[in-house]
């Protein structure tokens, strides 16, 4: 109960601190902020629908939440710092650029992936990690959420090369709402480094209780939309930033394989 007070009370600050950009409140921020009798969700849950709060939340949960709230972990532990002095600002410096000369440093990406047990599948499927597939004398497949059977040639080595990140999820494409572009069945890339689009480009947006959503980035008059490639459906206007947060930006889209066993990979 402590620990969701104290990112409550985080949460507060940061919202008085920033106003017309308050912090957007994510199922995993939720599950723990509902061990706060003080915290009321901006929306109501959806009827029927019940779910335990998460009451001993590890540090890569608190990780993203306290980075998102520009604090550490430690301070909403109510831990004790201890003093930087400038001569260990400047001796972690040279350690930092001593390891990135030296070694290839993979960036941790915070996820902001809803829970599984959560997630409400409505445009999309729950995005996993991205698998690339080894093919015997062949390449890599592109794209994929599990590995998959196959022996066809990949002959763009870039796109393949680009797949190798951390950053880096895919998710099965449900519906028509942004046909032909983006095909119900497609496996979509979705980077979630990129959660700041830019406009008119294809991003996959959580909104809570409501689930999955796909379109194309649209900020107007201070409101945000996700317009839909498919002429029969109508753009969705997002509600409160705290509801909803940008999963990230599709990159790519690869079409389930053909009679050829070639699949048709999509830069977008």
């Amino acid at each position: 109960m402590a620990l969701a007070k104290a990112i409550h009370s985080a949460i507060n600050a940061y919202n008085r601190r920033s106003p017309h950009a308050p912090f957007a409140i994510d199922d995993a921020t939720s599950r723990v902020l509902e061990n706060d009798p003080d915290y009321h969700p901006p929306r109501k849950r959806v009827v029927g629908k019940k779910r335990d709060p998460t009451l001993n939340p590890g540090v890569f949960t608190i990780a993203p939440i306290a980075r998102r709230l520009e604090t550490t972990i430690g301070a909403l532990l109510g831990e004790r710092g201890f003093e930087i002095t400038k001569s260990d600002l400047l001796s972690f410096r040279w350690i930092t650029d001593f390891l990135g000369m030296r070694f290839l440093i993979d960036t941790a990406v915070p996820v902001a992936v809803p829970d599984e047990g959560a997630f409400v599948e409505r445009d999309f499927s729950l995005p996993r990690t991205l698998t690339t597939t080894k093919m015997q004398q062949k390449g890599e497949l592109a794209a994929g959420p599990t590995p998959v059977e196959s022996d066809f040639e990949v002959t763009e080595a870039a796109i393949v090369g680009e797949l190798k990140s951390a950053s880096l999820f895919a998710a099965l494409v449900k519906g028509r709402s942004m046909a032909e572009r983006i095909r119900d069945g497609d496996t979509i890339v979705i980077d979630v480094a990129q959660r700041s689009p830019k406009q008119h480009e294809p991003v996959a947006v959580y909104i809570e209780n409501e689930g999955g959503v796909l379109g194309y980035w649209r900020v107007e008059a201070g409101a945000h939309y996700l317009d839909k490639h498919n002429a029969e459906y109508q753009s969705v206007k997002l509600g409160h930033p705290s509801e909803w947060h940008v999963v990230g930006v599709i990159t790519l889209v690869q079409s389930p394989l053909r009679r050829q066993d070639r699949p048709t990979v999509r830069r977008l």
